[in-house]
């Protein structure tokens, strides 16, 4: 019982170590551009591969003018901070289940909608069991230094 409590605690100060350091990186500069956003993935998983992020105006069709997949994120990192213009996305967590990262050629784990605000930071993070995960998105504030 302990242990579970022990991992549980452990989970979540690494979410705030990770909030706390988007928040303080931020601080120092941003985008003049407010349609704008990031978006940035942890992957907290702990039985998990590396997990990609795809993002996609709609996944249904092939003619889109954003579809995105980003480089795996393995247990216990984050993606850097990728820009994305504002808007609502679908978004897809998956693993690699062959040789090509493609969309189509990944296993998903998890999909859903976004949506991507100037000057913020959609935080996704994915915890608990890779085949049915947790995901909880944080949209944080890019607060300007004045």
């Amino acid at each position: 019982m302990k242990r579970n409590e022990y991992i549980h605690n452990v989970k979540k100060a690494k979410v705030l170590m990770i909030i706390t350091s988007v928040l303080s990186l931020l601080v120092c500069g941003s985008s003049d551009n407010s349609e704008e956003g990031y978006v940035k993935l942890y992957n907290t998983a702990n039985n998990s591969p590396a997990i990609y992020l795809t993002i996609d105006e709609d996944f249904a069709t092939s003619d889109d003018d954003v579809e995105v997949t980003y480089s795996a994120v393995p247990y216990g990192d984050a993606l850097s901070y990728r820009q994305v213009d504002t808007g609502t996305y679908s978004f897809e967590l998956a693993w690699q289940d062959g040789g090509s990262s493609d969309s189509a050629d990944l296993t998903t784990v998890y999909a859903d909608n976004i949506t991507v605000s100037g000057d913020t930071v959609q935080l996704i993070v994915m915890n608990e069991d890779v085949l049915s995960p947790s995901v909880m998105i944080y949209n944080i504030d890019i607060i300007l230094k004045a």
